[in-house]
């Protein structure tokens, strides 16, 4: 960059510049509930793979509950429906 009219400093300096809140990544400032809502649907997923079903279950639904207007609620909602009638999600794929 040096070739570019830069001095070498100056290439140096602007590379050790923290950025500025505008700059940091959306994923900093989430919304809460989302963010708890995500953590309990992946709490809920772990008690499936631990074969924990109405545990699992019973978190989703708290998930659907707690936090109804989160992108988490409708795949808790959707795993929901895979749960308790694991025919019917079968049949729609």
């Amino acid at each position: 960059n040096a070739g570019l009219g830069q001095s070498p400093s100056a290439t140096t300096k602007s590379s050790t510049t923290k950025p500025s809140a505008e700059t940091k990544p959306k994923a900093t400032a989430a919304d809460p509930m989302e963010v708890k809502a995500s953590r309990s649907l992946r709490l809920a997923k772990t008690y499936l793979g631990f074969g924990k079903k109405e545990t699992a279950i019973s978190v989703l639904e708290g998930v659907v509950k707690k936090y109804p207007k989160t992108k988490a609620a409708k795949s808790a909602a959707d795993e929901l429906k895979k749960l308790k009638n694991p025919q019917a999600a079968k049949d729609s794929e």
